[in-house]
């Protein structure tokens, strides 16, 4: 018997801005580019492409909040 495995939904550092063209925009240092979308793929990305170029990760993000609370 195969068990299948769940996927948790994990909130992303990136906010898509324009789904036709792949605009992605980071949450934390606000910097934008364009996600690679898979041709012949109905509008998937790239593995990797909803990552921010500067490797912002989600514990920058909830420090950025953090600090503005105080």
């Amino acid at each position: 018997m195969i068990k299948k495995m769940k996927r948790k939904a994990t909130p992303k550092v990136m906010e898509l801005i324009d789904s036709s063209t792949g605009l992605v925009k980071c949450k934390v240092c606000d910097a934008t580019h364009l996600a690679n979308i898979r041709p012949n793929s109905g509008g998937n990305y790239y593995r990797g492409s909803w990552q921010c170029q500067y490797g912002c990760k989600l514990e920058d993000l909830k420090n950025q909040e953090e600090e503005e609370k105080t």
